[in-house]
């Protein structure tokens, strides 16, 4: 059975010409433009996602996805701080339960 992958992407000014592209289960999925929102049919059943844009990526995200289900997530850029400004990372936020994933400083800050 299927189920449907909905990746809507925030509006925003940074990386705003840029795609991102989506990966699932380490094969590309497809690309989300800004402002965008977007399905993905994935088989049911535990998939990774994981978004890139050129050197950046989010980390991995493990979906639980069942038949016919709808799952749905947000995803855009977070700044680490002012000084750090052009240092970007991707981050999801699962629509569903309204959590968003904070994950540790890669740079160290």
């Amino acid at each position: 059975m299927m189920a449907t992958l909905r990746i809507q992407r925030n509006n925003e000014f940074i990386n705003k010409a840029r795609n991102y592209c989506i990966y699932v289960d380490g094969q590309k999925a497809g690309t989300i433009a800004n402002g965008e929102t977007k399905d993905f049919i994935v088989t049911s059943g535990q998939h990774q996602v994981v978004a890139k844009i050129d050197w950046c990526s989010s980390p991995t995200i493990f979906v639980n996805a069942t038949d016919a289900d709808t799952c749905a997530y947000k995803i855009g850029t977070i700044l680490f701080d002012e000084l750090l400004a052009m240092m970007l990372r991707i981050k999801w936020v699962n629509e569903y339960d309204k959590v968003g994933l904070n994950y540790e400083n890669p740079i160290g800050n």
